[in-house]
């Protein structure tokens, strides 16, 4: 049985993720870090979670991490927190690099992180910068494997809709079919297809680092989500 640390499980994405972990009985043990209060859902108590309060922001904190064989981290800021520079490098850069050194060092095998869609060291955003920076020192760190998912809007039911969100949601929903080709990394994709294919991708991962763009995530859980199978009793890759 394998241990699999999830950073985010409150939010949208990882809410999934979480869902799919515990389904999976690949992973024995799942801990959730949790920086407010525990959510209050079906997922709360399950006998193979625990919630582990976490300060993201004392450095010594990250030394009582338990040793884990897998981490999936989907933290991110809101869209109406983006504005807010230092806040939106410390929970989408700093706290994902310092639970994956601290994750590598006591011998997990593999990461896989939600980043975004467009990335770039020298786009003129600051969240794009952020995200491929991310990337870039996740890569250097000594994982078996990393998987790197890189969805563009995230469609799903949100505790706090913004209303850019659901405005861009209903205009590229309907038009999602014609992101083909090399637009189809901005397609829009489902937030429970993202955490369906974090899980999915980490039972059977491909040594090296592994880029999913969005509309890879989308055709992996149209081929997959109805093959319950893939979820269950599948062995999670060991090194020789």
């Amino acid at each position: 049985m394998e241990h699999a640390l999830i950073l985010g499980a409150s939010g949208l994405v990882g809410g999934h993720c979480l869902k799919f972990l515990l389904q999976n009985d690949t992973f024995g043990h799942v801990t959730a870090l949790v920086r407010r209060d525990i959510p209050e859902n079906t997922l709360s108590v399950h006998p193979k979670l625990t919630w582990l309060p976490f300060d993201f922001k004392d450095p010594a904190a990250y030394e009582t991490l338990p040793a884990t064989d897998a981490v999936f981290c989907c933290l991110g800021q809101p869209l109406n927190r983006l504005h807010r520079h230092r806040e939106l490098l410390e929970v989408d850069c700093h706290y994902p690099l310092r639970v994956a050194r601290r994750a590598a060092s006591t011998g997990a095998r593999h990461f896989a992180i939600v980043t975004s869609s467009g990335i770039s060291r020298y786009s003129p955003l600051f969240y794009c910068r952020v995200k491929a920076r991310v990337e870039r020192e996740l890569a250097e760190l000594p994982f078996t494997s990393l998987h790197l998912f890189q969805p563009s809007l995230l469609l799903g039911e949100r505790s706090d809709p913004h209303p850019l969100q659901a405005w861009w949601g209903r205009v590229l929903t309907p038009a999602a079919p014609w992101f083909r080709g090399p637009l189809g990394r901005f397609r829009p994709v489902a937030a429970e297809a993202v955490g369906f294919a974090m899980v999915h991708t980490a039972l059977r991962p491909e040594p090296g680092v592994g880029r999913i763009p969005s509309h890879q995530i989308q055709e992996l859980f149209a081929r997959h989500a109805h093959e319950t199978e893939s979820l269950r009793g599948t062995s999670f890759a060991r090194e020789p």
